[in-house]
């Protein structure tokens, strides 16, 4: 898989067990996504670092409590416990994924911005055009947003995007469908991990 990358989404500490974001179900994906990491020669990892005072956290807005969604200028923000500070042990990746020495992006350090999309990074670009990368496969959490975000992003930029549906989650069950079928009515293919495990 030399012209192709295998990028991985918020699998950080704070989001596994134990964490102060942890989300049911991501350390049974994280297993999966160990499996295949070593399968590229490309391994992107896509984090999330926040200053302690971030839009995004709940406890920065009296009254609101996590997983709440609430009106800011003209996005919808959904509302976080504090996690992935800069600096904590909550921002950091497994340590297997660390071993594997992917190149790390991060977003997500301004305090008044809300930034999906590695996109926006020169460094992230600079790698898939010096590695002529042209295949991405993506992997993580959550759905909505990052994943989301940066699959748009890619399939604009001409890159063929593939979606390793059973290693990624999303927030919600009921927005599930409808971002899968949007994703594939772009041209998003969507694949599972056993089919990779086979090939």
């Amino acid at each position: 898989m030399y012209d192709s990358a295998f990028i991985v989404v918020g699998l950080q500490l704070d989001f596994l067990i134990v964490g102060n974001a942890e989300f049911p179900g991501l350390n049974y994906i994280s297993g999966k996504i160990e499996k295949l990491a070593p399968m590229w020669n490309h391994l992107i990892v896509l984090n999330e670092e926040h200053p302690a005072d971030h839009i995004s956290f709940a406890a920065c807005h009296p009254w609101r409590k996590p997983h709440q969604i609430l009106n800011i200028g003209d996005r919808n923000q959904y509302l976080w416990p504090i996690h992935c500070v800069s600096g904590t042990l909550g921002a950091l990746n497994p340590n297997w994924l660390i071993s594997l020495n992917p190149l790390v992006i991060k977003n997500g350090m301004e305090r008044e911005t809300e930034n999906y999309s590695a996109f926006d990074n020169l460094t992230f670009r600079e790698y898939l055009t010096n590695h002529h990368i042209k295949h991405l496969f993506f992997s993580g959490f959550p759905l909505e947003y990052q994943l989301r975000e940066n699959m748009l992003d890619a399939l604009n930029k001409g890159f063929e995007v593939s979606l390793i549906q059973d290693c990624t989650l999303s927030l919600s069950l009921n927005n599930q469908d409808t971002i899968y079928k949007e994703l594939l009515h772009l041209g998003v293919k969507k694949i599972s991990y056993s089919d990779l495990i086979q090939t």
